[in-house]
């Protein structure tokens, strides 16, 4: 068989501008990932500071409705007490005209059967 030949190595100043080229590379790389990172660090600063001013708004939203809710149940437990005290003074007035009214009924009902009614 024949044999292949051999592939010459590179002259030194070949490798030499390749490494240089690779060098020079990595060194933009890492120059884009350090200000990626300076980007996401920058970002996480403004995400942290509106997370702070929205959970700062909500709790003075949250004491504010609830300072509101309070009074208003209080307010609306006044005046449902005012209008059970009305509806319970309405249904005795009510209960007593209706004793009255069943008492008249009975009443006539005996004098309608002792006029009518012979007696022995």
């Amino acid at each position: 068989m024949v044999d292949a030949p051999k592939p010459k190595p590179p002259a030194e100043d070949e490798m030499h501008w390749g490494i240089s080229y690779l060098r020079e590379d990595i060194q933009d790389l890492r120059l884009d990932q350090r200000a990626g990172l300076d980007r996401i660090e920058r970002l996480g600063a403004r995400i942290e500071a509106v997370n702070d001013n929205l959970s700062s708004r909500m709790d003075s939203m949250h004491e504010s409705l609830t300072t509101r809710m309070d009074s208003m149940s209080k307010d609306l437990t006044a005046r449902i007490d005012a209008g059970n005290a009305r509806t319970d003074s309405r249904f005795a007035v009510l209960l007593t005209a209706m004793i009255g009214l069943i008492g008249i009924s009975i009443g006539a009902n005996f004098t309608f059967l002792q006029m009518y009614l012979p007696s022995q």
